[in-house]
């Protein structure tokens, strides 16, 4: 596939700008006579990431480690907001762990000082979503539990799902997601009528994945069941499934639809772009995202060609996948890196009525992936693993750093990874 012109790019970004539901900035950086140079745009009303909540290394057998580490080069923590510290914290509009900023609202959505000892929503400044508070009793009950249901056919796959009948306090008999989201809706909680499950890379996109439980999700402002729960979309697996994600240590998986789970409501808008047409190739025949600006090798390590078809692919345990990434160059570029955990996640689709978000141009396998996040520093247990993700069934989970797994590698722009501003 040839590159995409400059100006089919700026035409792309128009309208993704003139369909946005805010208005953001444009600054379209250096483009080069003969191609593109997308990594060095500002911003491009690019998708908002949060990052991984790491700030520490790992070794082959240790977690919790300073960095850089010799051996582990380039982690997870040397790069983006988590990795600005003070100059970041200067710069957010609340507070948070590391690179998270968040904000305390109430009833009404106006927003209160950080150290309110009452709030009944949560706003994440980077990515602009609000987050139901949790509470004692009520319709946000933290320890009320719900079997999944949504009967839109579009997003269950053809199975609607189930109920239980007295999992929850209130609206027992008919404890389900969809009933308890109608709830939420027409008492406007802080103010809005949009609220709804979360997609399981919003939900996993605001853990702090260096923790195993307390502090995953930010204490200061988060009052939740340390467990599994729901999130909005049918799993590729089977239709009787849907997605789950876990802050006992921060994972993504799924189970059948009658079973309960937990629940958290998120008001906002989806992310827009899940599709092929939101990657074009540059000039350097790499794959870059209009949606979240990563820049991607577009075959995996051991594979070439235009298809990525020739070859076999590397199997590397952790430590030589994160020394590959160091020791590659690819047309006079040799800054790469093991993408984190959840900017692997941001390349997959899990709604099953969209494509795999890479499409033709990122060709992968059904397999797991190599992050450059290791595993939570607070449990024993975890020290000799690290975080993968399968771009086959949406899962993201822990494995010893010795497992040979595949490597797909991103590349690390001249400033971090996420210079963009707060909203």
């Amino acid at each position: 596939m040839t590159a995409m012109s400059p100006m089919l790019v700026i035409l792309a970004l128009l309208s993704m700008a003139s369909n946005a539901t805010q208005a953001c900035p444009f600054f379209f950086g250096d483009f080069e006579e003969e191609g593109l140079s997308l990594r060095r745009w500002s911003s491009v009303c690019k998708k908002e990431i949060n990052d991984s909540g790491f700030i520490v290394c790992a070794s082959a057998s240790a977690n919790g480690l300073s960095c850089p580490q010799v051996g582990f080069p380039r982690q997870d923590a040397e790069f983006g907001r988590d990795a600005q510290g003070v100059a970041l914290a200067q710069r957010k509009v609340g507070a948070g762990f590391a690179g998270f900023d968040f904000s305390k609202l109430s009833a009404s959505g106006a927003v209160l000082p950080i150290d309110a000892s009452e709030w009944t929503c949560i706003r994440d400044n980077v990515t602009g979503l609000l987050w139901e508070s949790k509470t004692p009793s009520g319709l946000s009950r933290e320890q009320d539990k719900y079997a999944w249901r949504n009967s839109d056919g579009s997003i269950n796959g053809g199975n609607p799902g189930g109920n239980n009948l007295a999992s929850c306090e209130l609206l027992a008999p008919n404890c389900n997601t969809e009933v308890w989201i109608e709830r939420i809706n027409q008492n406007t909680l802080c103010g809005r009528s949009d609220w709804r499950l979360p997609g399981p890379e919003e939900l996993f996109g605001i853990l702090a994945l260096q923790f195993d439980s307390r502090g995953i999700l930010d204490p200061d402002f988060f009052k939740i069941a340390h467990s599994v729960y729901w999130t909005s979309d049918t799993s590729r697996d089977s239709a009787a499934r849907a997605y789950m994600v876990s802050t006992l240590g921060g994972g993504i998986s799924f189970d059948l639809k009658e079973n309960t789970a937990f629940v958290i409501a998120v008001a906002g808008p989806r992310e827009r772009g899940r599709s092929a047409s939101r990657f074009v190739i540059n000039s350097g025949g790499n794959v870059v995202d209009l949606w979240t600006g990563l820049e991607w090798l577009r075959c995996e390590e051991g594979l070439v060609g235009d298809g990525c078809v020739s070859g076999a692919p590397l199997l590397l345990n952790w430590s030589e996948a994160l020394r590959r990434a160091e020791s590659v160059s690819h047309q006079g570029q040799n800054d790469w890196r093991l993408p984190s955990v959840k900017e692997l996640v941001s390349l997959y689709s899990f709604r099953t009525d969209s494509e795999f978000a890479g499409g033709a141009l990122i060709p992968t396998n059904p397999e797991f992936y190599w992050s450059s996040t290791p595993a939570p520093i607070d449990s024993s247990a975890s020290r000799g693993r690290a975080r993968l993700f399968s771009l086959g069934d949406g899962r993201a989970i822990t494995d010893d750093k010795s497992v040979l797994r595949r490597v797909c590698l991103l590349y690390t722009s001249p400033s971090p990874r996420d210079d963009r501003p707060n909203l």
